[in-house]
C-alpha cells in the first residue's frame, strides 16, 4: 500500500558517514568520509533545501562487525529516538 509521507527539512535529519570495505582502498578514511559528506550535502541541498547541521553528523572511523563496537552508530541510534528526527542520510 502506498503511503504519503510528510515533507521534512535537513534540520530534521541526521547524517551518518562511514568508510566501508567497498570504498577505494587508496583513499584515507578522511578522504572517503569527506567524499561521502560532499555527496550527501549535494543531495540535501537539492532535495531538502539545505544541509544537515554539523552537530547532527556522525562520522564513524571504527571498523567492526557489530554495532556495539561502532560508537557513532550507537550515538546515532539513540538520537533517532527523538520525535524531531524524520530521516537519516547515509552513504
Amino acid at each position: 500500500m502506498y503511503k504519503v509521507y510528510e515533507p521534512f527539512t535537513a534540520e530534521e535529519c541526521l547524517k551518518y558517514l562511514r568508510k566501508s570495505r567497498s570504498d577505494d582502498p587508496n583513499l584515507t578514511v578522511e578522504e572517503v568520509l569527506n567524499n561521502h559528506d560532499l555527496k550527501l550535502n549535494e543531495f540535501s541541498d537539492k532535495y531538502l533545501g539545505g544541509r544537515v547541521p554539523e552537530s547532527q553528523t556522525y562520522r564513524e572511523v571504527a571498523s567492526s562487525e557489530t554495532i556495539d563496537d561502532r560508537p557513532e552508530m550507537v550515538r546515532l541510534l539513540k538520537a533517532i529516538e527523538s520525535p524531531k528526527i524524520k530521516a537519516v542520510l547515509v552513504k
